[in-house]
């Protein structure tokens, strides 16, 4: 059983008056009316407060699975704001899909399609005695296996073997927060991108998994780049250019893609749906909610099967042009 992320709108506060309140990501955005780099920015910019906030807020917690739902929330929300945006969001109709597993297809300056599998992965904090240390962070996270033995699979593995058999690019989004962090501005490598293949090279421990130790500091900025780079500037670059820039060594072909093609093969468009006191719409809701509930049952019956990367949402650049 797969939950559809359907969004509840509420276009005013106040019956008949203006729209006027101010989403999370809208706060950060630079002017108005935005653009997609603008958008990307503002995501990385709330990512890096919001795990600012979370860490050094007692007894909260915040995971990658929240991140990457409420990136996709917001952006959904700012697209009907503002219409020009030329993005779309899809969701996939996999019942074994991961809420915290991306794609990103963006139209580059040829008009050809470069598609980034992301397989997404939030920096985690060591306590101390006298709290939190928030000056540096690591992704504790990196060396997860999927599935139950005897299919269980390096979840690195999964992305690799997806991006080749579907020509993407595999890419890891690291969501971070680092207190006194020097890099400039900092806050833009909230959500910061690197090659899985990279990482395999470089950070793999001696048990033939990526390192879990792996520290923030080691890869940012010397391998890591903001996640907004890739619509900001790796849209001017060639394939080839780009896979140089990831270290990279080999790529499939890029496709061209004609954007009616997205609407079926597995992905449906997010939309919104009005707030509504209508009793019928409330109980498609509330199912809805509830699926959420069933979804451990679910992944149980799942890990039966081979594991595989499998996004759960689908972000599409310059679908209109």
């Amino acid at each position: 059983m797969i939950a559809n992320l359907h969004i509840s709108c509420y276009h005013e506060l106040i019956p008949n008056s203006p729209k006027f309140f101010i989403l999370s990501l809208e706060h950060y955005l630079p002017s108005l009316p935005p653009t997609v780099c603008d958008v990307f920015k503002a995501a990385a910019i709330d990512t890096w407060h919001r795990i600012q906030f979370s860490r050094s807020t007692p007894r909260m917690k915040i995971l990658e699975t929240t991140v990457t739902q409420n990136i996709v929330y917001e952006m959904r929300l700012l697209k009907d704001r503002y219409p020009a945006l030329d993005y779309k969001l899809f969701e996939s109709t996999d019942e074994r899909a991961n809420g915290d597993d991306l794609e990103l297809s963006v139209v580059q300056f040829d008009n050809k399609e470069i598609t980034y599998a992301i397989q997404s992965k939030i920096i985690y904090h060591r306590r101390g005695k006298y709290g939190v240390k928030l000056h540096e962070g690591y992704y504790s996270r990196l060396n997860h296996l999927v599935g139950k033995p005897p299919l269980q699979q390096k979840q690195v593995k999964l992305l690799l073997d997806y991006a080749d058999a579907n020509n993407f690019v595999p890419l890891y989004m690291f969501y971070n927060y680092v207190m006194g962090s020097r890099l400039a501005p900092a806050e833009l490598y909230g959500c910061s991108i690197i090659s899985a293949e990279y990482l395999k090279k470089n950070h793999t421990a001696a048990h033939g998994n990526l390192d879990e130790k792996t520290k923030f500091s080691q890869l940012h900025p010397s391998a890591a780049f903001p996640w907004h780079e890739l619509v900001c500037s790796f849209i001017n670059l060639t394939k080839d250019e780009i896979l140089k820039k990831l270290s990279i060594e080999t790529g499939g072909e890029i496709r061209t893609h004609r954007p009616a093609e997205l609407m079926g093969n597995g992905w449906s468009e997010i939309e919104l749906i009005p707030d509504t006191p209508n009793i019928e719409e409330q109980k498609g809701i509330l199912i809805t909610e509830r699926s959420f509930d069933l979804e451990q049952y679910d992944n149980n019956k799942i890990q039966e099967q081979p594991p595989v990367f499998s996004p759960k949402f689908k972000i599409v650049i310059n679908t209109l042009k």
